[in-house]
């Protein structure tokens, strides 16, 4: 993959002062242009294959890219060596380059300006970008044209400088200043695009259940954290496993794997909770609190934690996801409730149906399933504890009708509209949360 460098130049006759990286320990003394310390530090081993990019206007090329672009209050000719010398100067074996850009005056331009930037960057390109003398919209589209890249082209950024001279004072107090004086801090802003990405990466699983970006952010942002301190960093550690157990939290979810429900939310809420104060991306904070509410419902119960389950599918769009917990759920619940045992053994939880449809059509014993005639008894029970549950099997009716219109993909006849399943299953959801409301804990002999 290449390595782009890719940096703004603008008007202004700029005077030699010192750059410095607290981040690297980097120091390059008397340069004119930031670019010079930033390509000394970042694309010094670069080859070929690598591109340094200076996009120019047509005033800022001929006043800093080329030489003697600067006269004085008289008119006369100022002699200084232009981007493109130093550049050159510096023996570089990345291929160097000058892009030619609108001002921006319009919105026409603004867009030129961002085709431009797309045009210069190849699917998974590198990017070390210098916003220090970006000038009107260009930072913002700069951050827009990131992000765009990032989806459409795979590009990783590596690095975003800034050179912040107003950290020193105003051009006219350093001006005066002593040469070993100026001293310019470069600031890395990758921090904020990395905050960016997990701003999308988050809301993608607040909004979806996709937990798939949250893990790649996380690895992007965490291995050179990382890999500084040797692992030592603990908020960082706990950033990992984070991610790990969102991404097996919305699996679980997404294959309806209900044995692990109460296992995988328990362990992403712990996960959740260690991670609360962390500073490695300290904007974060409200974020991960979205996070933690989102399956602050999950109890350890595991018929509680089957509904939160399926409220959860029905809240990310999940709804044939839903309404099959919802359905093992309940045949949990009911189990669990008429039997006081059995909840995991197949052939117990077969009963329920079996139980449902005697009841139902009113079958004498000999017109029972065979199945159902083995465990007599059980099945007994089942259908007593079911007598008085009137509005119960209705309930359980509709879902088993809703679950098989869509396992069968509509392939029935009168199915149910696509959009109106949704609403089924939230509303199925709440009757079963009030159900066992009302009935108190779930889990416990009321037979």
């Amino acid at each position: 993959m290449r390595r782009i460098f890719l940096s703004f130049l603008g008007t202004t006759n700029y005077f030699p002062v010192n750059y410095y990286s607290k981040k690297t320990a980097s120091k390059v003394k008397n340069v004119r242009f930031v670019q010079e310390a930033l390509v000394q530090w970042q694309c010094s081993d670069w080859g070929k294959l690598d591109h340094i990019l200076i996009m120019t206007t047509d005033e800022s090329r001929t006043k800093n890219w080329d030489d003697n672009g600067h006269e004085d209050r008289k008119g006369n000719r100022l002699t200084f060596e232009g981007l493109q010398t130093r550049l050159r100067k510096l023996s570089l074996k990345a291929k160097i380059q000058n892009i030619n850009i609108p001002v921006g005056r319009n919105e026409g331009e603004i867009w030129e300006i961002f085709d431009t930037l797309i045009e210069q960057l190849k699917e998974e390109d590198e990017l070390y970008l210098d916003v220090t003398h970006s000038f009107r919209s260009l930072p913002l589209l700069a951050m827009v044209t990131l992000n765009y890249a990032k989806v459409m082209k795979g590009i990783n950024v590596k690095a975003i400088h800034y050179g912040a001279m107003e950290a020193l004072g105003y051009p006219w107090e350093i001006e005066k200043m002593e040469l070993e004086e100026r001293s310019i801090p470069v600031f890395d802003l990758l921090p904020f695009d990395q905050l960016l990405d997990w701003s999308v990466a988050i809301d993608r699983f607040l909004a979806s259940g996709d937990a798939k970006m949250v893990r790649e952010v996380a690895g992007r942002a965490l291995i050179p954290v990382l890999a500084k301190c040797k692992g030592q960093n603990i908020e960082a550690r706990d950033l990992r496993p984070l991610a790990k157990n969102l991404g097996e939290y919305t699996e679980v979810m997404a294959t309806c794997r209900g044995l692990r429900i109460s296992e995988v939310a328990n362990a992403l809420k712990v996960s959740l909770e260690r991670v609360q104060h962390q500073k490695v991306v300290k904007p974060l904070k409200p974020m991960l609190k979205k996070l933690r509410d989102s399956v602050s419902q999950f109890t350890g119960n595991e018929v509680n934690d089957g509904i939160a389950a399926a409220r959860w599918c029905a809240r990310h769009n999940l709804v044939q996801q839903g309404f099959t917990i919802m359905a093992e759920t309940s045949t949990t619940y009911i189990v669990e409730q008429a039997l006081g045992e059995g909840m995991h053994e197949q052939d117990t939880r077969d009963l329920v149906n079996m139980a449902l449809k005697i009841l139902k059509n009113k079958l004498p014993l000999d017109d029972w399933d065979e199945k159902a005639r083995a465990q007599e008894k059980k099945t007994q029970k089942i259908i007593d504890w079911f007598v008085p549950q009137e509005a119960l099997r209705g309930a359980l009716k509709n879902l088993t009708n809703y679950r098989n219109d869509l396992n069968h993909a509509g392939h029935k006849d009168n199915p149910m509209s696509a959009n109106k399943f949704s609403a089924k299953l939230d509303e199925l959801v709440f009757f079963f949360e009030e159900l066992i409301h009302n009935q108190g804990d779930p889990v416990g002999d009321q037979t």
